[in-house]
């Protein structure tokens, strides 16, 4: 069985639909920010969670090699990946991102898409150096443009809860 890390930057809340799914193999979470929320909940469900104030991304390769992880899941990472990094796990990386990529790569993808009145999703897609480039895994449509959203609120709540429908589902067959 493959061993998955999942790395994160805040709430945690994707991460927390992924352990809530049964047979969730996450062995290791991996953060950037001592008092993320995620970092408490991975511990919560005793999963150990790896720490650094400041990220050295070959210290991070070299503690997943030593754990024998095989997989990276980014669940609201918000750092570039370096590619020295990615090669290492040779196309074992996957990200969510919220947006139907290529629309509205990078940071605040939600709020824009939002502002413009565009069609909006989630993706998820393998890491490659390019930031939010990879091959999709699978995409899928929440708004369409033609849809009323009586505000961003409410956009952004469903936005997550389809979220956290796409990472138990990736998480499903990527165990």
């Amino acid at each position: 069985m493959n061993k998955m890390a999942v790395l994160v930057s805040g709430r945690g809340s994707n991460m927390q639909a992924l352990l809530d799914q049964e047979g969730c193999n996450i062995r290791l979470v991996c953060s950037h920010r001592s008092q993320a929320a995620a970092n408490f909940k991975a511990r919560r469900n005793f999963i150990p969670v790896f720490k650094t104030k400041k990220i050295d991304f070959l210290e991070w390769k070299q503690f997943l090699k030593s754990r024998h992880i095989s997989r990276l899941f980014l669940l609201g990472f918000m750092r570039i990946v370096p590619a020295e990094f990615i090669d290492s796990f040779r196309s074992k990386i996957l990200n969510l991102h919220p947006s139907l990529l290529p629309l509205y790569p990078g940071l605040e993808a939600i709020e824009k898409s939002f502002q413009d009145k565009a069609a909006m999703g989630v993706t998820v897609h393998h890491v490659i150096p390019k930031m939010d480039a990879g091959e999709f895994v699978v995409k899928s449509l929440v708004f369409k443009p033609s849809d009323t959203v009586e505000n961003f609120n409410t956009a952004s709540l469903m936005m997550t809860f389809r979220e956290h429908y796409l990472v138990r589902r990736v998480g499903e067959k990527w165990n």
